[in-house]
């Protein structure tokens, strides 16, 4: 009963813009920033290189790693955040116009299943590639604090947003 409880707590939060939560989800909090298990830093300083440079590698749903490579938008989302569905035809044209000026855009799912994110993609079908982070390791590093979360990163990795919705001029 407890257990229940605590979802629909969490549900609720979800309908609260302009994030669906004010904390990260229960299997990110109280996890100690680390690689191995979720996204692995690279280096401290981004390498400068004609294919920019590496921020992290997560996996792919069908397992295989994907760098993430600057410059980049990082769209930080779980399948339970009803205004993440709700943003989504937004995201997606924002990807598309984000693309076309030379960004690399990333869907980052925070702490669920692969089989429920592939759901998600499969109903949605993105056109960007989702990746995984199954810890919340990464979203811990972005000090993503709820969902959709937003991250631009730079050609010199430098943040130059990071917000709950999609920026306006993007």
């Amino acid at each position: 009963m407890r257990g229940r409880l605590f979802f629909v707590v969490l549900a609720a939060l979800c309908l609260l813009p302009p994030g669906c939560s004010d904390s990260p989800p229960p299997a990110a909090r109280g996890r100690a920033l680390r690689g191995g298990g979720g996204g692995e830093p690279e280096s401290g300083r981004p390498r400068p290189g004609a294919g920019g440079a590496s921020l992290f590698r997560l996996p792919a749903l069908d397992g295989r790693p994907v760098t993430v490579k600057t410059p980049a938008a990082l769209y930080f989302f779980t399948t339970w955040c009803q205004y993440c569905r709700q943003a989504f035809p937004d995201i997606q044209a924002a990807a598309e116009r984000a693309r076309s000026g030379g960004w690399r855009v990333y869907g980052i799912d925070v702490a669920e299943r692969p089989d429920i994110v592939a759901g998600y993609v499969q109903r949605y079908q993105p056109r960007y590639p989702v990746i995984l982070d199954r810890d919340g390791v990464v979203a811990n590093q972005y000090k993503v604090t709820g969902y959709p979360t937003f991250v631009l990163i730079d050609a010199n990795a430098d943040i130059v947003y990071h917000g709950h919705s999609v920026p306006a001029d993007f």
